[in-house]
């Protein structure tokens, strides 16, 4: 920030100044993300009706499958990306002294989420895009205003 910016805010004002501007910032960045991840999750399902109409019989292997490795890896490497999203943001929150430290809204769990439901996507699961998406909100969010 410039130098005659500071001098001009005083410190109460710069701590206002720097919480909208993180609340600006965060609101563009989950925006560009929600919509990223609707395309995906599009594309994905797109992919999983070409695979069906190229063989009809493929979800009978591929789906049960790729839900069986999306659930260990979450089970065994990001329990906290388990469940839809909604439930796991309002338990974050509703201990505010310690929700930015919670894995509930980390990126490595928004990442983990965003990936585990594209693939279920792309295997013909009937995943919501919703859940995910506030879970995914919720740690850039929390990521941009400890940053």
């Amino acid at each position: 920030m410039p130098n005659y910016l500071r001098t001009w805010l005083p410190g109460k004002h710069m701590a206002v100044v720097h919480n909208r501007l993180a609340a600006i910032v965060g609101a563009v960045t989950l925006g560009l993300t929600a919509i990223l991840f609707a395309r995906m999750a599009e594309v994905a399902q797109k992919m999983f009706l070409h695979l069906v109409a190229v063989s009809p019989y493929a979800p009978f292997v591929v789906t049960p499958l790729v839900f069986a490795v999306v659930v260990y890896v979450t089970r065994h490497s990001f329990p906290a990306a388990r469940g839809s999203g909604i439930p796991q943001v309002m338990a974050a929150i509703h201990n505010p002294e310690r929700h930015t430290h919670s894995e509930l809204a980390s990126l490595k769990t928004a990442w983990a989420k965003l990936a585990s439901t594209i693939a279920m996507l792309l295997a013909g699961g009937s995943v919501g895009r919703d859940g995910p998406t506030v879970q995914i909100s919720a740690a850039l969010m929390v990521a941009v205003h400890r940053w």
